[in-house]
């Protein structure tokens, strides 16, 4: 007896029995018997398949005298598979159950069994898409789990059998028709599963014609799934197959990644003509998901990455895509006495794990309460709310949205719309403060220069309308909602800046930086102040200052002066600055270095002027009176300061100090000394020996505590004919070498001391 084409290994066992007037439990003991044991594993269902080791295909092969190369090239699964049994040798049957053992099957046709075999006896065969149906009998071979198939009539449905001969002739001309059918039955299963819309007229028909008189109309709605939607999955894949759609998919995006169908009006166009759908268009313009969107989004990533990948991408059904099994989807038949079952645990979809759910929850909670508090879910990666990695998860969840189920993807749709939006994060988080200064100050009025904004928004804005053509489609609608459309964009102005507004912003984080830290000579062109480039702004102001190139208002200057007398130093910041917490009561000398705290304790043993309230904390933190200094002065020994600067000095309140240097006449010696040092200290005060000598000496002041509100310089006017040099190298303020008139005022406080020395 031979087998049919693609027949499953156990129907042709089946029939074989049969042919012997015996059952098939009898059959697979007889094949299976090693000495007296069943060497078969596995149960016996009407839906299950069995997979036979070469001994036991040697018997099938005797009963049936059919040589096995023959039986071969009829059954798939004959050589499929070498099962192992519960014995050690003979021969060995295993027992397999599921749509999917081998490959998808369905019932034979029972006229083309009987014409072939001469008994009707029914058969499964192993059935590809374009086999479903029997042209020469008008049969759909319909699978359903734990029966043998059921033959269903089509002659009320002639355009199946038209839609079996298109579908074969897609297969015989294109190489990929057999993917795109794939990816066409994906795309018609979630139209199967979704509400129909009440212009469907096409399916309910069909559904009707097909159903058997004694089936259940919502247990025939689940099983006959495939076969109310054949046509339009054959001509769906015929239309994506074509590469015209293709081309007008990406020539319609703009080059742009669609963020919902409605972007592609061409490719929804297609699709409502070639299915005789006309308001199907309309139906799928909102859809951000699905097997459709994942298709077209794969579309047009495909026409900027030309790799093989990214052209197997395209096809590539993913698995949450794929329509679930019949087995998963069916209600279970009534029990006994006609009582309904009891139903069992909702399964999960098949390639999601437990961990995977939970993750998801997990992350779904922390997105409704971010939601909740900021209106969105713009959030930047590295953002961590509640401790939670929330902007990396979300990260990676929009990195594999057109791969996610639909429930995970609705979920997040309806905490946040654009959750997955095709532009950065950035751009919609500043599209929220757009969108609340409309709500709370009225009309952007862009004509206007966007007069009602802030400097930073305004500037956004302007840019959006600049580059209005080239934006997104949907980041145009996001644009028009706030009052912004192509009209508006065109005749927008640039945002102007109201400089006396931003000079009171930034005096007011002067004054906080200042109360914060004490000073504002730490401040650094890198330094940023909630928020605010404070070190960017200052430093452009000494520049200002120092230069003269662009003098600044006297206002402004005198509240910089308020804030900190010592706002535009004369040295350089790199030097200054706050001491770190391990150099706090060291000494101020560290071996072969010469520290700026360790000048102003020589500089004061030595006789050299300490001018102010400042200067005298100075002094005396390093135990250091006027009396020493007279008699260091006395000294006159060269390297004085290096040789005596052993000791250490407090820091002061804001652990800074500062540095000012101003012509004297002293003892040359001590002079040259410390001016050695200050040069190695302070590369850039070259400038202290530049007319040494006659001219007179310089002496520096270093002040360890805080800043002085006042700080008197004693400053002798220099010789006649000697050249004065800048202050530590830098340029003076009024652009000139010679020191300002308030420098020329000796104070009380140094006037002692200073004769002293002399």
């Amino acid at each position: 007896m031979a087998p049919l084409q693609g027949e499953l290994t156990l129907s042709f066992l089946t029939r074989l029995a049969a042919r012997y007037h015996l059952t098939i439990r009898d059959l697979l003991a007889a094949v299976t018997d090693v000495g007296g044991l069943h060497n078969l594993t596995g149960m016996l269902y009407p839906d299950s398949e069995i997979h036979l080791n070469t001994q036991a295909r040697t018997r099938v092969s005797v009963l049936c005298r059919v040589p096995p190369q023959v039986l071969e090239r009829a059954l798939p699964a004959w050589t499929r598979e070498e099962p192992c049994g519960k014995y050690e040798a003979g021969p060995v049957g295993r027992l397999m159950r599921g749509e999917e053992a081998v490959a998808a099957w369905g019932p034979a046709c029972p006229a083309c069994t009987a014409t072939r075999t001469g008994r009707r006896v029914p058969a499964r065969r192993y059935l590809a898409p374009e086999e479903r149906a029997c042209a020469r009998h008008r049969h759909w071979l319909l699978y359903l789990p734990g029966t043998s198939g059921l033959p269903v009539p089509l002659g009320r449905c002639p355009e199946m059998i038209e839609a079996q001969r298109r579908h074969i002739r897609l297969l015989h001309r294109s190489p990929i028709g057999a993917r795109a059918f794939e990816v066409a039955r994906a795309v018609t299963n979630s139209w199967w599963d979704q509400p129909w819309p009440v212009e469907e007229r096409a399916w309910p028909a069909r559904l009707k014609a097909t159903r058997p008189d004694d089936a259940d109309p919502d247990w025939w709605k689940v099983a006959a799934r495939d076969l109310v939607t054949y046509p339009e999955t054959v001509a769906l894949a015929r239309l994506l197959a074509g590469h015209h759609l293709q081309q007008r998919t990406v020539a319609a995006s703009g080059g742009h990644l669609p963020y919902r169908l409605g972007e592609l009006p061409a490719l929804l166009a297609e699709l409502a003509h070639e299915l005789q759908r006309p308001w199907l268009a309309h139906h799928l313009a909102a859809d951000t998901h699905g097997p459709l969107f994942t298709w077209a989004h794969s579309c047009v990533r495909t026409q900027t990455a030309s790799a093989p990948a990214a052209q197997k991408a395209l096809w590539a059904v993913h698995s949450a895509h794929r329509p679930r099994p019949l087995s998963d989807l069916l209600p279970h038949p009534p029990a006994a006495g006609g009582t309904q079952p009891v139903p069992g645990p909702v399964k999960r979809l098949r390639g999601h794990s437990l961990q995977a759910e939970r993750a998801l929850t997990q992350g779904l909670a922390h997105a409704r309460a971010y939601a909740a508090e900021y209106g969105h879910l713009a959030v930047p990666k590295e953002d961590t709310p509640g401790g939670y990695p929330l902007g990396q998860w979300l990260a990676n969840t929009r990195a594999r949205h057109t791969r996610m189920p639909a429930h995970q993807a609705a979920a997040l749709s309806a905490l946040y719309p654009w959750w997955h939006a095709p532009w950065s994060t950035l751009w919609q988080r500043t599209w929220h403060q757009a969108r609340d200064h409309t709500e709370a100050h009225g009309p952007l009025q862009p004509a206007s220069g966007f007069p009602t904004t802030n400097y930073s928004l305004g500037e956004w804005l302007y840019l959006q309308c600049t580059r209005y053509p080239t934006l997104h489609p949907e980041q145009q609608r996001l644009l028009t909602e706030i009052g912004i459309d192509a009209a508006a964009a065109a005749a927008a102005r640039p945002r102007r800046r109201n400089l006396k507004a931003s000079a009171e912003e930034a005096l007011a984080h002067a004054r906080s930086y200042a109360a914060e830290h004490g000073n504002l000579a730490s401040v650094t062109s890198a330094t940023v102040h909630e928020g605010f480039r404070l070190g960017q702004w200052l430093a452009n102001q000494r520049n200002y200052q120092r230069t003269g190139h662009r003098p600044l208002p006297a206002g402004r200057a005198q509240a910089l002066d308020a804030i900190d007398p010592w706002w535009c130093p004369t040295w350089n910041l790199r030097r200054s600055g706050p001491a770190t917490a391990g150099s706090r009561g060291r000494p101020c000398r560290a071996p072969g270095k010469f520290s700026g705290r360790a000048a102003g304790a020589s500089a004061s043993r030595s006789g050299l002027v300490f001018s102010g309230d400042g200067a005298a904390a100075g002094a005396g933190a390093c135990g250091t009176d006027a009396a020493t200094s007279a008699s260091s002065a006395a000294d006159g020994r060269a390297g004085v300061l290096a040789e005596q600067c052993n000791c250490g000095i407090p820091a002061g309140a804001d652990g800074s100090f500062y540095v000012s240097a101003h012509p004297l006449v002293g003892s040359g010696d001590v002079e040259r000394g410390l001016v050695g040092a200050v040069r190695r200290h302070y590369p850039r005060s070259r400038n202290l020996t530049r007319a040494w000598p006659p001219t007179p000496a310089w002496t520096v002041y270093f002040f360890c505590g805080p800043a002085p509100t006042a700080i008197e310089r004693a400053a002798p006017a220099a010789p006649d004919g000697a050249e004065a040099p800048d202050e530590d190298g830098l340029d003076v303020p009024n652009g000139t070498d010679e020191q300002p008139a308030s420098s020329r005022q000796v104070s009380n406080t140094g006037t002692a001391a200073s004769g002293q020395a002399a």
